[in-house]
Formats: C-alpha cells, sequence, structure tokens
C-alpha cells in the first residue's frame, strides 16, 4: 500500500542579506530619482552656477560602494542594471501621462511639460555616463580591495568615486546642457559639479564607511573579487 506524503508549507522567509540588500537598492533609486528631477536645476553656491544633483547625487555613489564593498562586484553591477531599468520605466510613465490632455481650468499643465519633458535627455546622457562612471567606480573599488587586502575602505571609497563620478559628470554633463547653454558655461557647470560631488562625497564618506564597516559585522559578510568577470554586461549574480 503507497502511502502519500503530506507537504508543509513553510512561509517564506527573507534572510537578513537579502533585506538589507533591497533597503540598499531601494535607497539607491530613490537618490536616482531625486537627481533626475534635479539634474536641470541650477542654483548658485557661494556665488557660483551648480547642479542640484550634484548635492544629492554623490550618495548614490556612496551607495553603489556598500554594496559592492560588503556583497560584491557581481552584485553591485546588478543593482545598477536594475537601477538603468527603473529609471527609463520612470521617464516612460511620467512623460506618457504628462503629454495627455490637461483641464481646460488646470493651468499648470506647461510647467510640468517644461519640468517632465527633459527627463529623456537627462536619462540618455545620465545613462551613458553610468556606463563611464558607476562601473568605473565599483571596479576600482573591487580591484583596491584586492590590492589593499580589504583594509582602508574609507580611502578606496574616496578615490573610486572621484575618478567614477568625474567622468560622470564630464559626459552626462556635456551631454545633457549641449546646444542648451554656452560650451564655456558647460565647461564651468562640469567643473563646478566635479567640485561640488567631491564636497559631498567627503561629507558622506564617514556615514559610507561606518554602514559598510557595521554591515560587513553584522551579516558576516565580506567579498573579494578574484575571479570574477568585470564585464558590465554579464549580469549573471
Amino acid at each position: 500500500m503507497s502511502t502519500i506524503k503530506e507537504k508543509r508549507k513553510k512561509p517564506f522567509e527573507l534572510s537578513a542579506s537579502s533585506i538589507i540588500l533591497m533597503i540598499l537598492m531601494a535607497l539607491y533609486i530613490s537618490i536616482v530619482f531625486a537627481s533626475i528631477l534635479l539634474a536641470h536645476r541650477q542654483v548658485y553656491v557661494f556665488g557660483f552656477i551648480a547642479i542640484g544633483a550634484s548635492m544629492v547625487y554623490p550618495l548614490s555613489y556612496g551607495v553603489n560602494d556598500i554594496t559592492t564593498e560588503v556583497f560584491g562586484y557581481r552584485t553591485g553591477r546588478i543593482v545598477i542594471w536594475i537601477g538603468i531599468v527603473m529609471t527609463f520605466f520612470y521617464t516612460i510613465v511620467t512623460n506618457a501621462i504628462v503629454s495627455l490632455p490637461a483641464p481646460h481650468h488646470w493651468g499648470l499643465a506647461q510647467e510640468y511639460k517644461d519640468i517632465v519633458y527633459p527627463f529623456a535627455r537627462t536619462i540618455i546622457s545620465g545613462t551613458t555616463g553610468i556606463f563611464v562612471g558607476r562601473f568605473l567606480n565599483i571596479f576600482i573599488l573591487a580591484k583596491l580591495k584586492i590590492f589593499l587586502k580589504g583594509r582602508l575602505f574609507w580611502l578606496r571609497s574616496l578615490i573610486s568615486t572621484a575618478i567614477g563620478i568625474s567622468f560622470h559628470s564630464i559626459v552626462a554633463d556635456a551631454l545633457i546642457f549641449a546646444g542648451v547653454i554656452p560650451i564655456s558655461k558647460i565647461t564651468s557647470i562640469i567643473v563646478l559639479d566635479i567640485c561640488s560631488n567631491f564636497l559631498f562625497t567627503l561629507v558622506f564618506l564617514y556615514i559610507v564607511n561606518f554602514i559598510a564597516t557595521k554591515l560587513k559585522a553584522y551579516l558576516n559578510v565580506d567579498v573579494y573579487d578574484y575571479k570574477t568577470n568585470f564585464n558590465p554586461f554579464r549580469l549573471k549574480v
């Protein structure tokens, strides 16, 4: 006589690593969305023109550094790609809705278009900057971790972010503002953008270093990318 084994359904449980990774990913995408909104917002900082996004954008590099330091380059790469897909989705949805006819009594239709329509150009320019800047950032961070045997995360983060965000600013700002404002102004914006990004990188550095150190100790995880394929288009985890 055959017996039937009853399968008991166990509740799905998320590990601490999964929860923390989701929080880091949500934080990263939130910062990127805020940066898209502020990408064309020019502000005066100590009498110089700067981009509003530069005040929050360096933190997204900090999140990339934490993710890569704790979970490795491959996880950092996946987070960046998810961010790219989400920003394209965000742009398509916002542009599609803003393009719909608005009631005559509502007088802010044109203002919304003025804000949202440049998103597409920002995304294309920003994505180009990402391939140059963000992947360069996490690549340098992962390689320096091996070279320095896991020591001095704050220094590795500072070096990789400074290099990555500088290249990102040069490419993205040049593409965003080309044909919109004079070249001399674009050059000024790029220089000030790099300087302000570096300044805010220093502001966030202690927090980034503290979180990365605590997470590695709490999760007992510390990944080294000895045999990792660093091709940014390789999506295998």
